[in-house]
């Protein structure tokens, strides 16, 4: 994350912050998402930008979309927003998208990998203070801080919403462990203390105040070095495997066109009782038919000379056996 600072609160120079954003357009690839406090802030900054060279400035780096307040014109421009960050036109690099924080853009949506390579905060989303449900919630709190000392009072709950609506829109940029991208804050009010502990605690860390806008420009530019030189190396990792596998398959496939050609008993299972590894059909097997017949054949054949009947003294065992006598001759 990088914390850039400007002279002044937001809204005092709107020219110097467009040139500025300017300036970070020519360093980061592909999307990027430049947050407003407010539908009335964006509109009336992108007119100020419209009426002077800075806006189609924007136009020859990046293709520029404004969030819409429709659902259904959400769904279209999205599409075509996905649509030019994957395949810019006209010498841009990517795309833009000018959005608010607490808006449709900063809740629900995702912006993965080359959709959100930056986003850009370019205010405090506080909310109006002439809102009466506004100002009827912070007096409610304030009363209830009389009576319970560790309750949050108007003015903190006030800081509290305009700190949970940065984060929410933060979150746009990193959406997975591989993701990457660089979180500007374009309002001199972030390098305070106090704001930057608000900041979600995954960013809190990265968190760094450059006074000069140009120190923040060379760190952003070897932030982005670094990162696409990495993120090219592990295409091209994962791309040999690939061409190692078509070499594979391309083998396989020439294997398979000699097969073809040659006789089939090359490829049969080998006769391991012949050293010539020929190939020799399995023996027929004598059907029990056949077993049968040649049986009563033998025994058809067979004369009354070849049977002898010697009776059994036992009728249980025909094992023991003994020669049969007559009366007379015992």
């Amino acid at each position: 994350a990088v914390v850039s600072t400007q002279s002044g609160h937001y809204g005092r120079d709107l020219s110097s912050l467009g040139n500025s954003i300017v300036n970070l357009l020519r360093l980061i690839p592909s999307g990027v998402l430049v947050f407003f406090p407010s539908y009335g802030v964006m509109n009336n900054t992108i007119a100020s930008w419209q009426t002077s060279n800075i806006y189609s400035r924007m136009l020859k780096i990046k293709h520029c979309f404004t969030e819409p307040r429709s659902k259904n014109e959400m769904a279209t421009m999205m599409s075509e927003f996905d649509e030019k960050v994957k395949h810019p036109a006209d010498g841009a690099t990517g795309a833009m998208l000018f959005a608010v924080c607490r808006g449709k853009a900063s809740e629900g949506i995702d912006f993965a990998d080359m959709h959100g390579r930056a986003v850009i905060i370019t205010g405090l989303p506080f909310p109006p203070k002439n809102d009466p449900k506004v100002n009827a919630k912070m007096n409610f709190l304030d009363q209830q801080k009389r009576n319970r000392s560790d309750s949050l009072n108007g003015q903190e709950w006030y800081v509290q919403q305009s700190s949970r609506a940065v984060n929410q829109a933060v979150g746009r940029v990193i959406r997975h462990k591989d993701d990457f991208g660089a979180v500007i804050f374009m309002d001199k009010r972030f390098s305070f203390r106090s704001n930057i502990d608000e900041l979600p605690k995954w960013a809190r860390g990265f968190a760094k105040v450059n006074e000069q806008f140009g120190s923040g420009l060379r760190e952003l530019s070897l932030f982005f070095k670094r990162h696409v030189t990495r993120v090219s190396e592990q295409e091209t990792e994962v791309a040999e495997p690939a061409k190692s596998s078509s070499r594979l398959s391309n083998m396989y496939d020439a294997f398979k066109s000699t097969e073809r050609d040659l006789p089939k008993e090359r490829f049969a299972a080998p006769n391991l009782d012949d050293s010539t590894h020929e190939f020799t059909p399995p023996p027929k097997k004598i059907a029990r038919t056949n077993k049968r017949a040649s049986l009563l054949t033998s025994l058809n054949d067979a004369t009354s000379s070849d049977f002898t009947f010697t009776p059994s003294m036992s009728p249980i065992s025909s094992r023991t056996v003994t020669e049969y006598k007559t009366p007379e001759a015992l």
